[in-house]
């Protein structure tokens, strides 16, 4: 390789020696110092091999820069140039102090924050970075692998739940409680429940004052709550308000707030303690062979409805249905069948004529039909020869009376007795 002569700063000479083993051995020239200005320094020759100053040249702009060497060590000053380079062998990083530091890869824990350059995942574990590998202790970044099992959990198991900063979640456990003194008319103890669907309530003390359960769904307006007395007997009634000590179940699922409040108050201090649960609503019911609460004996017949459950006759005549016999006359006639209210059940009636007859029934006593002018309720006509059988599901009803009459045609007010003959009509009329 020939000398190599290259005109780079002002016009100044530089010529680099081929040392004939394809290396360059000696370099001698006239160097700026680095600032671009032309200014020139003096010619350094190499000793041993080494260059002690380059200069490099950007094609683009002219400005030329030293070679300053990088010593393997951290935290050295940038040249003085603008267009400076350092180099050695080593990559280089800037730190946030604006100085050099060596750029090391990561293959191990523990590495110092000092030219760090990392190809995996690093976390700082307080003195130095860890990679975060997923999988090992030092360092460990969570990776899809590593979380736990979706689903139902135990404690120990449990997945974290991550709140939002500006998100409000309260949620009450069971046996959370509260306890306060009351000692003025309208003063209070209040627990707010945060979803529990019950609660106790129990009140210590000596005094004079009517304590009042109440629950509040939207904070402001307060409605009366059912509560039962604790160890109570079967079927008791429920209660609002309360004037001596003890402990009530209270039933407030749903409800923001509870509250024992003074309704009314004239002596003496109540130490009231309310605890909430999420247990099942307690559920009263009477042992087997305990009479319900409800005396049946003292419910008078015909002015209450208790609720039928079932179907069965009695073995006397109390309750059973009545018969009126019916026989027609040869003049058609207003008879009674019952006269007072009742219902009709039913009917069995036979015509032996050989022409058509007519059964006319009225909701009103003897006294008020007037035959051929009173229209009937309705009428059963019943053809030459025929039976007429009907039953009348919770049965027809007649407010005043039931009366009835036979004629020989149809019309509800129809009077005719041309043809009838005793006894042409024969049968029942049921009724209650």
């Amino acid at each position: 390789m020939a000398d190599i002569l290259m005109n780079v700063l002002s016009g100044v000479n530089k010529r680099l020696k081929d040392m004939g083993d394809g290396t360059v051995a000696e370099v001698v020239y006239n160097a700026n110092s680095g600032t671009g200005t032309g200014s020139t320094a003096s010619t350094v020759a190499t000793a041993a091999g080494q260059a002690s100053r380059v200069v490099l040249v950007d094609p683009l702009t002219g400005n030329g820069s030293l070679v300053q060497a990088f010593h393997n060590a951290d935290n050295q000053a940038l040249s003085a140039t603008s267009y400076g380079l350092m180099t050695g062998g080593v990559d280089q990083l800037i730190n946030g102090a604006g100085t050099l530091d060596r750029k090391r890869g990561v293959s191990t824990d523990g590495m110092p924050a000092t030219g760090l350059a990392a190809e995996v995942p690093m976390l700082w574990n307080g003195t130095s970075y860890d990679r975060a590998p997923g999988s090992a202790t030092t360092g460990m970044k969570v990776t899809v692998a590593n979380l736990p099992t979706i689903g139902a959990q135990t404690t120990a198991n449990s997945s974290a739940v991550n709140i939002a900063s500006d998100q409000t979640v309260a949620v009450n456990a069971a046996g959370v409680s509260t306890l306060g003194s009351i000692t003025a008319l309208n003063a209070s103890v209040a627990l707010t429940l945060n979803g529990a669907s019950g609660a106790m309530i129990d009140l210590r003390g000596t005094f004079i004052a009517t304590l009042a359960f109440q629950g509040t769904v939207d904070g402001i307006n307060w409605v009366s709550l059912a509560a039962i007395p604790v160890g109570s007997p079967a079927n008791i009634a429920p209660v609002s308000n309360v004037t001596t000590i003890g402990a009530w179940h209270v039933l407030c699922a749903g409800m923001q707030q509870i509250r024992a409040t003074a309704a009314a108050y004239t002596s003496g201090t109540i130490t009231a303690t309310i605890r909430a649960t999420n247990a099942a609503p307690f559920l009263y019911t009477a042992p087997a062979g305990v009479t319900n609460a409800v005396a049946v004996s003292s419910v008078a017949a015909g002015t209450n409805l208790v609720g039928d459950v079932g179907l069965e006759y009695r073995g006397n005549a109390t309750g059973a249905a009545s018969v009126a016999a019916v026989m027609s006359t040869a003049i058609p006639v207003a008879t009674s069948a019952k006269a007072a209210a009742g219902r009709l059940l039913g009917v069995l009636l036979q015509n032996s004529a050989a022409t058509l007859r007519s059964v006319k029934l009225w909701n009103a006593l003897t006294t008020g039909v007037t035959l051929g002018t009173t229209p009937a309720l309705f009428e059963i006509d019943i053809p030459a020869g025929g039976s007429v059988y009907m039953a009348f599901e919770g049965g027809i009803g007649f407010t005043n009376a039931l009366t009835y009459a036979v004629t020989a045609g149809k019309g509800l007010t129809d009077n005719t007795s041309t043809g009838l003959g005793v006894n042409d009509i024969s049968g029942s009329l049921i009724y209650a």
